[in-house]
């Protein structure tokens, strides 16, 4: 009988040790702790007993049975631990609990240590049945302890209850071993009833073949379980191969066909293809419920440290409300964005502190900072200027305390440096906890700025009435009213009571010689023909000195009450009547002093020109009659002079012909180079004589132009003759004709004295020379450059010239191909001869 308790307590000892190394598998931490210390527990409390029953000396034995009921009463903690841990509860967590744990725990091991003083828990008695042995006889602590035992033990079979019963199936072998550690009671009553086994504790049995069934035999179900009866969430485990292993009885109820699956392995697509397809794309999987549907989230874990980590558990997580409620924040927010503002709600505690609680995604745009911002209202208050926030706070301050309606305008400065304007307005919703303002907030800055505009424009408009003759006014058709603003009595001359309206206005107050002209103007635009018009009359003689006025109208927006309306503004245009007359006088002035000029020229030409032909012919004639040296040199004299004085008198009439645009011009393609070369012909011999080089290069011949054939010969002429004069003794002059773009470009180059710079901008006046009265050192009558500017411009062209004092001069026409036509000055008038 000794050999066999020495066996099945050695066989129980190792079980219990092995299955301690083997449970280092299981995947849930606490779950392994908590079996670990019970097996080990068990173990221990296993070879107490051997040590009691084969320990030498009495001793020894009594100590191996203290050893023993002492680790066997923390065995009873280590499955407390164990079961919570299983079942997915958090009492194994919970501080309290476990410092009331081992306080008992040390009450009653202090008790069973000191027994050898006090015998209330045990004595010893030397018995012969079934063999020779130490008896033990328990007294009242050992009863106590005992009970206290198996109390605390059945709260652990409680736990695991509360796991099996959420499993749909495989539970049963499961039961039958956790069973086992309830069985030693059995033997353990009857040791105490009768000889036929021995008095002492025989739960280490019922451990060992707890973990020797567990851990080896149905290990894989003993993690189904816990995953899924650990927790209240309804749940399945899938294999590697997606295939259905075991289920919650909640899941069940959630999907009755899953009932029906059979034990052998099916897979999820198979048996359940919503779920598998919800899985697969994480998305919400939908089940009716009572009427209506609910959502739920498949959560899946790896079941990491089992035999087969491909495993996975998959939860099913009820997001039916949350899933609602997004959808309701979503459909809020979307509405809260589509409103041109910022919806907020922010809280007023009684004791004067704030708190922003919800404000709108466009907090960003408008605001210049996110609505998550951390002390939003502060940094929010932060930004509104120091002349507005004192407002600010006092209205929303009034608000608060009255739960009158909250509404205010006030500038606010982004952080970036913007400055615009908010609006806000609110509805306050006070408690005893506090207010609740719910409002929006609109940014108004373009309203702002149109009401700006709008009163600056009507305070210019104001000043502008009051510091000029005008006034505003508005006739409502449909009632004959008139309101007038402005000058009234300074324009009308009489005072603004006394201005009639209607027929009685065009007979008091209006000119009668104007007055029929304004009446139908005004009945025209009422008839519809005109939207807005302007006209001009005189105010009546009889109310002071006559005014010309201006009066422009303008029919107006009926919509808004269905009211023909015209609008319009006078203003007193006398100064500007009486300047217009006046460029009308002198307008007729200057055209009589044209005609007198007209005259003049001609009469110059007649009574000038006549005789001066006579006296040149006749000096001419005595030049070449046989006189003395002097008399020739005299007629010589008198000949030069004469014909200096026509060639001036000639540029005076040429200059007036061009100026008052009596020019003709004929024009027709000419060859430029045979005008060119002719006109340096014609000064070859002046040139000679001053020993200049003059020459003539043209890259085309004929170098043809449409153009007029005497007045490019003027031009040309008068250019090369002044680069001639302006030349000293050894010096060039070069004319030269090229194309660029359709533009002939004629040049008359010269390495004469050159112009003064100041004197540039002069050069083509009338009468201007550099050299100017007696001290002049060239002769002339400053008409020359000016008649050839002016024939430039005739023939459509442009004239530069550049100039280097001392190095000489360069005077450039550009001639376009295409000449304008000048309907002014073509087939004008013939030069008066």
């Amino acid at each position: 009988m000794l050999a066999l308790y020495l066996l099945v307590f050695a066989v129980a000892a190792s079980a219990c040790f092995v299955g301690a190394y083997h449970a280092r598998v299981l995947s849930s931490t606490d779950t392994r702790h908590g079996l670990i210390a019970l097996l080990l527990m068990s173990g221990l409390w296993a070879l107490a007993h051997i040590g009691f029953l084969t320990a030498p000396t009495d001793w020894l034995k009594i100590a191996s049975y203290q050893v023993g009921i002492i680790v066997g009463f923390a065995a009873v903690g280590a499955w407390l631990y164990f079961c919570s841990a299983y079942a997915g509860r958090r009492e194994h967590r919970d501080r309290l609990l476990r410092r009331a744990a081992l306080i008992v725990f040390a009450i009653v091991a202090v008790t069973k240590l000191t027994n050898p003083y006090h015998e209330w828990y045990y004595s010893v008695v030397l018995v012969s049945e079934p063999f020779t042995h130490l008896a033990l006889d328990h007294h009242a602590i050992y009863w106590v302890s005992y009970g206290l035992a198996y109390a605390l033990a059945a709260i652990g079979f409680f736990m695991l209850y509360e796991a099996f019963r959420r499993v749909e199936r495989g539970i049963m072998p499961l039961a039958v071993l956790v069973g086992l550690t309830a069985l030693p009671l059995i033997p353990n009553l009857v040791g105490q009833a009768t000889p036929l086994l021995l008095d002492i504790s025989h739960e280490p049995i019922g451990v060992a073949a707890f973990a020797v069934g567990v851990l080896y035999f149905f290990y894989e179900r003993f993690e189904e379980v816990q995953h899924m009866g650990g927790s209240e969430v309804p749940a399945l485990i899938l294999d590697e191969r997606g295939r259905i292993q075991n289920f919650s009885r909640q899941l069940t109820r959630l999907y009755p066909p899953l009932s029906y699956v059979g034990r052998s392995a099916t897979s999820l697509e198979k048996a359940w293809p919503e779920a598998a397809r919800a899985l697969a794309e994480n998305a919400p999987l939908s089940l009716p419920a009572n009427g209506s549907e609910r959502y739920y989230r498949l959560l899946h874990r790896p079941i990491e440290a089992s035999a087969h980590p491909a495993g996975r558990v998959i939860l099913f997580a009820d997001e039916t409300t949350s899933l609602k409620l997004k959808r309701n924040e979503a459909r809020l927010a979307g509405i809260a964005n589509s409103i041109p503002g910022i919806l907020f709600q922010f809280f007023v505690a009684p004791d004067g502190s704030w708190d922003a609680r919800h404000v709108s995604d466009r907090s960003t745009e408008v605001l210049g900072f996110p609505f998550d911002e951390p002390n939003l209202f502060n940094k929010f208050v932060s930004c509104i200027p120091e002349s507005h926030l004192s407002a600010f706070q006092s209205s929303v301050a009034h608000a608060g305390e009255t739960g009158e309606r909250w509404r205010a305008e006030f500038p606010y400065v982004r952080p970036d440096g913007t400055r615009i304007w908010l609006q806000g307005m609110s509805m306050p919703d006070p408690s005893e906890e506090g207010t609740v303002f719910n409002g929006v907030l609109l940014d108004i800055t373009e309203r702002k700025k149109q009401e700006q505009e709008r009163e600056e424009t009507q305070h210019r408009m104001e000043l502008a009435l009051e510091n000029t003759s005008a006034l505003l006014f508005e006739f409502d058709l449909d009632t004959g009213e008139v309101i007038r603003t402005g000058a009234v009595e300074e324009l009308f001359g009489l005072p603004e009571k006394e201005v009639p309206a209607g027929d009685a206005f065009f007979e008091k107050v209006v000119h009668p010689d104007d007055a029929g002209r304004l009446r139908g103007f005004l009945e025209r635009l009422i008839a519809g023909t005109h939207r807005s018009t302007r006209t001009e009359f005189r105010t009546h003689p009889e109310n002071g000195p006559v005014r010309w006025l201006e009066e422009e109208v303008f029919e107006v927006d009926r919509s808004h009450d269905d009211h023909r309306r015209l609008v319009g503004i006078t203003r007193d245009i006398t100064p500007r009547k009486k300047y217009e007359e006046g460029l009308i006088e002198a307008r007729r002035e200057a055209e009589q002093m044209n005609e007198l000029k007209t005259r003049f020229l001609a009469n110059m030409s007649h009574e000038i020109r006549t005789p001066l032909t006579g006296i040149i012919g006749f000096a001419e004639l005595l030049s070449t009659m046989n006189l003395e040296d002097h008399a020739r040199e005299f007629a010589g004299s008198i000949y030069r002079s004469g014909i200096r004085l026509m060639e001036s008198l000639n540029s005076v009439l040429d200059l007036s012909q061009l100026e008052a645009g009596a020019m003709n011009l004929k024009r027709e393609l000419v060859a430029v180079d045979e005008i060119a070369s002719g006109v340096v012909d014609d000064l070859q011999a002046r040139a000679k004589k001053k020993e200049i080089t003059i020459t003539l290069s043209s890259p085309e011949k004929p170098f043809e132009l449409k153009t007029d054939r005497s007045a490019l010969q003027r031009v040309l002429f008068n250019l090369t003759s002044n680069a001639v004069k302006f030349t000293q003794t050894g010096g060039a002059v070069e004319l030269l004709l090229r194309r660029e773009n359709h533009v002939a470009i004629l040049e008359v180059v010269d390495t004469g004295i050159g112009i003064d710079p100041d004197f540039l901008p002069h050069l083509f006046e009338p009468f201007q020379q550099e050299s100017a009265g007696l001290s002049r050192t060239h002769e002339g009558s400053g008409l020359g450059l000016a008649i050839t500017s002016q024939l430039v411009a005739l023939l459509g062209g442009t004239i530069d010239v550049d100039s280097t004092k001392g190095e000489g001069t360069t005077f450039t026409i550009r001639l376009p191909e295409k000449q304008p036509v000048d309907t002014r000055r073509e087939g004008a008038g013939k030069r008066d001869g």
